[in-house]
């Protein structure tokens, strides 16, 4: 019987972080197509130190962030326009 005392342990963050593994070669294949972390942090206009590892932590995470994306769209969501 589930009463009020029963308790369903689960690892930490188990439920929150449940979709951040999830990994996008098709952000992976276009910072690779842009020519790479470097080259994408200049065409943002992020400094090269701290810009460069950013995008490169991006390439090593799968995934481009969301709102990267939306502050960006003429390079990130191109093919919606077609």
């Amino acid at each position: 019987m589930i009463g009020a005392t029963t308790r369903i342990d689960y690892p930490p963050r188990t439920l929150f972080n449940a979709g951040m593994n999830i990994k996008s070669q098709a952000d992976i294949d276009l910072i690779n197509a842009l020519g790479g972390p470097a080259a994408v942090a200049r065409l943002l206009g992020f400094p090269r130190v701290p810009g460069t590892q950013r995008v490169h932590n991006w390439l090593s995470r799968g995934r481009i962030p969301s709102d990267v994306k939306l502050l960006h769209p003429d390079i990130f969501l191109r093919h919606l326009s077609k």
